[in-house]
């Protein structure tokens, strides 16, 4: 009915990672082969989107209310009512989302529905989903409720579980007060890495248990995301003797430092993005820096300071996505190409995806771009 085989991108599961390193290399050459505006098939429409997935010849723009589905050559297939800031995911044959009701669907590409109405506990008015992994008959989901808006805000509380999908029953379930402010999956699948303030807590997802944890010894942690090798690699400020000066530091599962690195004005809209050979990538003013093993590798000036937007495919080239402009880094540092996105008054708040044909796709608020 539903699996996850063969559909690792642009990350398992969707779970919010969205840019670990693809297993895709790009073959654009920065030249745009077509777009596509939303509002000819929805008059007046606007969406603000969230990530770009990519199953075969399955293009899904995700908004924070719709899905909107389309084929790699611009045809628009058609548009799907989701809940509000809930995940979709793209399996190997089938997609797995929550409708607005925050119910659980299953639907093939072609728009037919296989289960539908399954219960998603715990996902009430202000709360989201941290992460989320479907399977046939059962789902993994971490649910963080952020207490909603003052003067009635109540105490932020997180629910990490496994649940049978066509049932009540609640297989397992780690939940507490605080706030949730990561989940993400290790790559064998086997564990998930939960991060609520600087605790650290490994959940082994196979055989239902709360393992080790740690304490990363940060006031507070602005992102954070697994390297291909497994290690927490995040943004933190306010470690003892550091101040507010924001430090890149990785971690082992275990707790143990393997390096650090002091940032001066780091972006963190998106989770960090790594490398095959654990090197992490972050634009710190307007500077894209490859930082190796705790040292800076090289730096390449931008154009701006403004909000970017990256993926690193599978030969570590960089796509960047900033202030209008689509631009690919190689692994060295050089600029391969950089492209003028549009003339008009555009938003681009997702990063840029590509297919197996090596064709990026970026969406605006307005359109979805294919560049070849």
């Amino acid at each position: 009915m539903f699996s996850l085989e063969g559909s690792a991108y642009p990350v398992e599961y969707a779970n919010y990672q969205l840019n670990s390193h693809i297993t895709v290399d790009c073959r654009a050459k920065g030249n745009i082969l077509w777009t596509k505006e939303y509002s000819r098939e929805n008059e007046g429409f606007m969406l603000i989107p969230r990530y770009v997935l990519i199953k075969g010849d399955n293009i899904g723009v995700v908004s924070n209310e719709n899905l909107l589905v389309y084929k790699p050559d611009g045809s628009f297939r058609y548009m799907l009512p989701i809940g509000d800031n809930t995940p979709v995911v793209f399996g190997k044959e089938a997609m797995a989302y929550l409708v607005p009701a925050n119910l659980l669907n299953y639907q093939d590409y072609s728009g037919k529905l296989i289960l539908e109405t399954g219960e998603f506990p715990s996902l009430e008015k202000w709360a989201h989903v941290v992460f989320f992994k479907p399977e046939k008959k059962e789902f993994i989901a971490a649910v963080h409720f952020t207490g909603g808006p003052r003067p009635m805000r109540q105490p932020e509380t997180f629910d990490v579980y496994r649940k049978k999908i066509e049932k009540s029953l609640v297989k397992w379930r780690y939940d507490g007060d605080g706030p949730l402010d990561g989940a993400m999956v290790t790559t064998d699948n086997q564990k998930l890495v939960i991060i609520r303030k600087s605790t650290v807590s490994i959940l082994d997802i196979v055989n239902i248990t709360v393992g080790s944890g740690f304490d990363l010894k940060f006031e507070e942690i602005k992102t954070a995301s697994l390297d291909t090798d497994n290690n927490l690699v995040f943004i933190g400020r306010g470690a003892k003797n550091k101040g507010i000066r924001p430090f890149l530091t990785k971690v082992s599962l275990t707790g143990k430092m393997l390096w650090e690195y002091e940032l001066r004005n780091p972006q963190t809209q998106q989770p960090l993005v790594s490398g095959s050979n654990g090197q992490v990538y972050v634009v710190d003013g307007k500077h894209l820096k490859n930082i190796d093993k705790g040292s800076l590798r090289w730096n390449l000036e931008l154009k701006s300071k403004e909000q970017a937007w990256m993926t690193v495919t599978k030969d570590d080239s960089v796509i960047l996505l900033q202030d209008n402009h689509l631009s690919l880094i190689s692994e060295a540092g050089k600029m391969i190409f950089s492209s003028k996105i549009t003339n008009d008054e555009e938003c681009f708040d997702a990063p840029p995806s590509v297919d197996s044909q090596g064709r990026i796709y970026i969406a605006s608020d307005k359109k979805l771009y294919c560049f070849e």
